[in-house]
């Protein structure tokens, strides 16, 4: 018996193209998916806990804030162009008020020079009183561009007036 042979037709693999093209998009799809799930705990600040279970309590200081009616105003006022560095030197001040329009004195200032874009430059800085109700420092900045003034006036150990104000010094 003669043996025939069948000829495919051409082209008879071109949807398994298709099919592996397909495999292959699934194949690391899964990988992907695999990676994002064990990788990523969906948190993006450090102790996620600790910062949730206190917002009840930033909740309370705020309408404590609030309630007593206290003014804060920050001036920023450049005194000096800048260094080689590109640093600047501005005077911060800060003037508080009561809910009558008083000037508030006997607070205890403190401000947290912060930088959103780079680590390693946070300080803490006290504004010691400049006149009734103001509180002024000088503060050296080691670099231009956007910066955080983190400010809380209290007296004693209680803090009863907060509040962040950004800047650029440019």
């Amino acid at each position: 018996m003669p043996s025939v042979q069948q000829n495919r037709p051409r082209g008879w693999w071109y949807p398994w193209i298709f099919v592996g093209g397909f495999g292959l998009v699934f194949v690391v799809n899964a990988i992907l998916l695999t990676l994002a799930t064990v990788t990523f705990n969906g948190f993006e600040t450090r102790e996620p806990s600790n910062r949730r279970n206190g917002y009840n309590d930033k909740i309370a200081a705020s309408a404590e804030q609030a309630r007593l009616g206290w003014n804060g105003s920050l001036s920023l006022q450049p005194l000096s162009t800048g260094s080689a560095d590109g640093g600047r030197t501005a005077r911060v001040t800060m003037t508080f008020t009561g809910a009558e329009g008083h000037p508030l004195d006997g607070l205890d200032v403190a401000v947290l020079v912060w930088r959103p874009t780079q680590e390693g430059l946070d300080r803490h800085v006290e504004l010691p009183p400049a006149g009734p109700g103001t509180y002024a420092r000088d503060i050296a900045f080691p670099l231009p561009g956007l910066w955080e003034l983190r400010v809380s006036a209290g007296r004693g150990d209680s803090v009863q007036w907060r509040t962040i104000e950004r800047i650029d010094l440019r």
